[in-house]
């Protein structure tokens, strides 16, 4: 029932932040095919009703990264949506998944412009994030524990 809701949860991208970046010269090699490990990973800001999402993303040739980056972006729940996934008997909240694949997509998009951004005018502005099925990724609700000091 609740998953049907999941369009319907209003919500603004209210931060997006850069937690790491990192590029590393020795491990690039230029014109090799690159591999890259990519996940996510999600949290409550339970005061501000905020969901974050983490996108983490290394570039790396035989297990050596050479662009490290992890991204969050911080979505703002609609108070009236947020009050609605809250299981107060167990303190938790749970979000559908297609709302988190939702939100998972808009910081894959933030991740590849933050990419781009800092690798602009280095060798490294090649390197570009490819489209992702993140239906693979992320696909079941994630339920989070709530401050029971309240």
């Amino acid at each position: 029932m609740k998953e049907e809701k999941a369009s319907k949860i209003g919500f603004l991208l209210s931060n997006i932040r850069t937690l790491e970046f990192a590029t590393i010269d020795s491990a690039y090699q230029e014109g090799s095919p690159a591999d890259l490990k990519f996940n996510f990973g999600f949290g409550v800001l339970e005061e501000a009703k905020w969901l974050v999402c983490d996108a983490i993303v290394e570039f790396h040739f035989n297990e050596c990264p050479f662009i490290i980056i992890k991204v969050r972006c911080e979505f703002e729940v609609d108070s009236e949506a947020w009050d609605s996934y809250v299981d107060h008997k167990r303190h938790t909240i749970t979000f559908p998944g297609k709302f988190l694949q939702h939100l998972a997509v808009l910081t894959t998009g933030t991740t590849r412009g933050v990419l781009h951004a800092k690798t602009e005018n280095t060798k490294f502005n090649q390197i570009i994030l490819p489209t992702l099925n993140i239906t693979d990724i992320v696909s079941e609700p994630i339920t989070f524990d709530l401050d029971t000091k309240k």
